[in-house]
């Protein structure tokens, strides 16, 4: 590649292709130094190596290009890596039952795609004989062994001496270097009588690996591995992961994140295996909801793989939660607080296009059953205030005998105070950026019948005192957007108030610190099905009242929060008991 700035010659394919093969080493001994320093340092945060019982089958790498087989270990034990990387519109090479024969004897390195080569060569250099890749590892199209193996990622990742990640390669023929991409350069330095010098240098990156546990993804075109959702589970769950990057290669563990670069990062998972190894109840609970936050903002090819995909997280999480029932993604230790999601609601979708798809088998009553970002409101310290509403069944229909895996259902059986709604529509006209002219689109509403009281969905970037959230924003009660159905059916049953605070809320100069008092009511939106007293969720309503007081005045009551705005539900409601499926 040329000097954008002239100063430097240009380098021959050959020199190019030699230079190549030496940052590879150089970025294999640099990882190899990391990982070293992590065995020998971080014995309090990140587990050390020790021969464990190998996955059911993983690749043996062998010496040369003609070694390379896949072995089923029946119980061995061994050290082995295994690889993070994304599947992408190439299909990468797989093991199916019509070659997995073939594959035992040996498998030619020219069928090997580019990232799985480069996988082998980095096993090589540090000595370890084992790789484990998913596509070759677990046999494709074969549903029984899918559903076996994949129950199994959490000892997969948890027990791999390392995990290979092709954070920048968008498939599996990319390699991972992505070396096309690097910026090689020479440099040469002469005195006079003396001979000249050459140097070689790559140009650092312009950018590091987000390696925050954050639901906000835009702008990762650099590190296509970080949107998919099988991903989260895969470095969370590894002890170590090396990052081949566009530019650079950099390193996670549960201390901190590093780079060739230098530049020291923040990182999630240090957090997140913090809280985990505390095993706090209430920090474990609120680490879950985040973790949900996160997930449901990544993309999965098949909106089945949404509890698979998650499956090794939360049997980690189970092992910190003894006595709690896992139930198609929510806790039955956390329920009050775990039911209480919202579909995140963008502001750029209020055009009228909205992506958001069901999970026909997930009961509605639990976030894996919408396509979509799900939130809840977590910031500063959290805890219920009231709980209106009595939870006396829940249960899911298991697919497979994974407690974590995919289920066919779920019922929630529960009494509270229910409220008939009507129904409303009103049209908006929304300002859009890049638009000229506002955009015209309708809007729901649902008026209390006892009360009278109107409340309208979310319709800018910020949300008002009093807001509906639909699961399914552009077709809420299936009939089609803009229909006003149905005309009855639609119920509303008041959940739970939850008080949230921030300590030494910062206000601007001048005013001093300030504690934040902030309260919100959940209440259910409901939908009858035909069944009699069985209803489906379709949404949430959310009453929020926030208001500052000065730290020394501040007491832990109703802070006069709804005495100036009372709820929209008053002290009425009829008490029943429903299912929600």
């Amino acid at each position: 590649m040329p000097c954008p700035w002239g100063l430097f010659p240009s380098l021959d394919k050959e020199t190019v292709g030699e230079l190549q093969k030496q940052f590879e080493h150089s970025s294999f001994s640099q990882a190899e130094k990391w990982i070293n320093t992590c065995l020998g340092s971080h014995q309090e945060t990140c587990p050390g190596i020790f021969e464990t019982s190998l996955p059911t089958r993983v690749l043996d790498v062998g010496t040369t290009s003609s070694d390379i087989r896949l072995v089923e270990t029946n119980g061995c034990f061994g050290s082995y890596t295994s690889l993070s990387h994304c599947w992408g519109g190439a299909q990468p090479l797989t093991t199916t039952r019509d070659n997995f024969q073939k594959h035992v004897v040996s498998i030619p390195w020219e069928m090997i795609p580019k990232t799985f080569q480069d996988a082998i060569r980095f096993n090589r250099h540090l000595g370890i004989r084992y790789l484990w890749i998913d596509s070759l590892c677990i046999i494709q199209q074969d549903s029984d062994d899918w559903a076996r193996e994949s129950a199994k990622m959490c000892d997969v990742y948890e027990n791999a001496y390392v995990t290979i990640a092709a954070s920048s390669a968008s498939n599996s023929t990319q390699g991972l270097f992505l070396q096309d991409t690097w910026d090689l350069l020479s440099l040469q330095i002469s005195s006079a009588g003396a001979q000249g010098v050459e140097f070689f240098g790559r140009r650092a990156g312009p950018d590091h690996p987000r390696t925050q546990i954050t639901p906000e993804h835009e702008g990762n075109e650099d590190w296509p591995l970080f949107e998919r959702a099988w991903v989260l589970q895969e470095r969370l769950m590894s002890p170590r992961v090396v990052h081949f990057c566009k530019h650079e290669v950099a390193w996670e563990c549960g201390r901190g994140t590093l780079c060739q670069c230098t530049a020291i990062t923040p990182t999630g998972k240090s957090a997140y295996r913090q809280t985990v190894l505390q095993a706090e109840p209430s920090a474990l609970h609120v680490q879950w909801r985040e973790l949900v936050q996160v997930y449901s903002s990544l993309k999965l090819s098949y909106l089945s793989d949404k509890l698979p995909a998650l499956s090794g997280l939360a049997k980690q999480m189970m092992r910190k939660r003894p006595g709690a029932r896992y139930l198609a993604g929510v806790w039955s230790d956390s329920l009050e607080i775990d039911l209480l999601w919202t579909r995140w609601r963008n502001p750029s979708m209020l055009s009228g296009i909205d992506g958001a798809a069901a999970n026909r088998q997930a009961p509605s009553w639990s976030w894996t059953a919408i396509d979509a970002r799900v939130d809840f409101l977590n910031e500063g310290t959290v805890r219920l205030k009231w709980v209106y509403s009595r939870i006396l069944d829940i249960t899911t229909t298991l697919e497979t005998t994974d407690p974590t895996g995919r289920v066919s259902g779920g019922e929630l059986t529960i009494s509270g105070r229910f409220f008939d709604a009507t129904v409303c529509l009103r049209t908006i006209s929304v300002e859009k950026r890049g638009q000229d002219q506002p955009l015209e689109t309708v809007e729901f509403g649902l008026t209390i019948a006892e009360t009278g009281r109107t409340v309208w969905e979310v319709s800018e970037d910020h949300w008002n005192e009093d807001a509906l959230f639909f699961d399914f924003a552009m077709d809420p009660f299936g009939c089609g957007r803009g229909v006003v159905q149905p005309a009855d059916g639609v119920k509303l049953l008041r959940m739970a108030c939850i008080r949230h605070w921030s300590d030494g809320y910062q206000i601007p100069r001048g005013y001093g610190n300030l504690v934040q008092a902030d309260e919100a009511e959940y209440a259910l939106i409901l939908l009858r099905c035909e069944m009699a007293k069985t209803y489906r969720r379709v949404g949430m309503l959310i009453q929020r009242r926030v208001r500052r007081f000065e730290v020394a005045k501040y007491t832990d009551g109703d802070a006069g929060l709804w005495q100036d705005y009372p709820n929209a539900f008053g002290s009425l409601g009829i008490l029943d008991t429903i299912n929600i499926v």
